[in-house]
This record gives C-alpha cells, structure tokens and sequence, in this order.
C-alpha cells in the first residue's frame, strides 16, 4: 500500500515539474529539433532570436496542444548547423532586442515557443510589425489558430508552424497573399520520414507574392510643396485625408498634401 502511494506521489510531483519545463519524451525531442532546425535553416538567415518563456500554460482551447520542444538538443543542432542564437526568457528583453535591430536597420528572425495570442497587442503597440521582422510562433498546436480569434495584421510579418502529427510539421505564413487579409496560409511543410523540408527558401519572395497585386486598393500619402505642384497619379484617383486636412494654417500655406487610392493590378506609380 505505502508502494502505491509513493508511487502516486513521485508522477504527480514529476507532472508539476513538467509543466513549468520545456520537456517531452525522448523521441519526440529529437524529432522536434531536427524539424525545426530545418524549419530555420530554410530562412537562410544567420542569426535568430528565441523568446522561451519559464512557463508554457496554455490556457486557450482553440488548438489541440502539446507540452513544447526541447530547447537544449534544438540550441545544439541549430549551433552546429553555424547559426548563432540568443534565448530571452523575459518579454521586455526581448521587445528590446527587436526594437534595437530596428532602429539600426537589421533583419531579425524571431523564434516564439508560446501562443501568438500573448504577445500579438504588445508588437502592436509597440510598432514591432516591420517589413525587416519576422516573428515564428510554435507551441505544439497541432491546427493553427481560426482567424476569428487571432488576426496577425499587416505590417507584422508571422509564421505559424503546427505539428498536425509525429515528425510532420506545417508552415503557414500571413503574407502569402498579395490582398491585406494577412489569413494564414500554407506555404511548406515538413515529412519527417520523407525528404524533410518540402521546399527552400521557406516562404515564398516578397517578388512572387505581389507579382500581381490582384486589385488590391493603397492609400499612400504624398506631401508636396512649391514650386513641385503637378503630382501625377498612375489612375488618376486621390481623395482628401481628414488627418491631412486638419493641419494648421501655416502648414497648409507652405505643404500641400493630399491621400492617393490607388487600386493595383500588375504595378503601380507615382510621379512628383
């Protein structure tokens, strides 16, 4: 009887110490680091930023999930693979981090092991979405989270990856599309009893992405002053900015300014 009990008491003491540790079992950590070692290498970038927080509760029941990946022996594949790798383990660090390459104008890759749903207000706020940032969320969902609950909005550039089953991994990406739904879409995935990584790079070019911009409608704001007064417009459309408009007297003596929409098909321009 005093067995049993012992027993009893070790696995709920080992699923309390589970659940605040990135942890699964031994095959499964191998697995997970080796997709997504791939999964980054596919980016072809340098260098990468790990936010792991210390504890991964996964509260929202949208997505079937699983505990998280094995950091160490994923550090180890990725450090031998030539990459170099920061790991933050707090949320301010790493918004710092971001802000600072930035500000100096470096492309940083950013690997998230949480839900997106965390942090998604905070890159918001914080003017974090840039063309020069992309944020890649895992957390062992095995579906990617409904648009309905989760919106990852332009400019913000997300990677979702799933592991819909054991070594199959998938790759979904917000700007896939030329339109500004900024939807998930699939765009790679990973076999691990197959070939690996279906295709490199990862994510389709920004150059076949807005190939043809399908229709899609920019408002862009142009400023002009004397003696530049003829501003042409591809379409020949422009329509009045409330914002602009409620400038001062002084500003609109010396500035004109004006909002263009221009509907896009192929390529657009504007001349000055």
């Amino acid at each position: 009887m005093h067995t049993f009990l012992a027993l009893g008491l070790l696995s709920y003491l080992l699923g309390l110490l589970n659940s605040t540790r990135l942890t699964f079992i031994a095959n499964d950590e191998s697995d997970t680091a080796i997709a997504l070692t791939q999964i980054i290498r596919g980016l072809q970038q340098p260098s990468l930023a790990i936010l792991a927080l210390p504890s991964l509760a996964l509260s929202d029941g949208v997505c079937q999930k699983e505990r998280s990946v094995y950091l160490d022996d994923f550090l180890q594949r990725l450090h031998r693979s030539n990459y170099k790798s920061v790991v933050f383990s707090q949320t301010e660090l790493f918004f710092q981090h971001i802000e600072e390459n930035l500000q100096g104008a470096n492309e940083c890759i950013s690997l998230i092991l949480d839900e997106p749903n965390q942090l998604l207000n905070s890159l918001h706020d914080r003017h974090l979405g840039h063309r020069l940032s992309l944020f890649i969320f895992y957390w062992g969902a095995r579906w990617p989270p409904s648009s309905r609950v989760i919106r990852f909005r332009e400019p913000l550039r997300a990677v979702v990856v799933t592991r819909p089953r054991k070594k199959a991994f998938r790759i979904y990406y917000n700007q896939a599309r030329p339109c500004s739904d900024s939807q998930l879409q699939l765009v790679n995935w990973y076999d691990g009893d197959n070939l690996g990584l279906q295709r490199i790079p990862l994510l389709p070019t920004a150059l076949s992405v807005y190939a043809n911009f399908k229709g899609r409608t920019f408002r862009v704001p142009v400023f002009h002053s004397p003696p530049w007064l003829w501003v042409t417009y591809c379409n020949n459309s422009f329509e009045e900015d409330e914002e602009l408009n409620s400038l001062d007297s002084i500003e609109k003596e010396r500035f004109g300014s004006r909002v263009v929409a221009i509907t896009a098909y192929s390529c657009c321009y504007l001349s000055i």
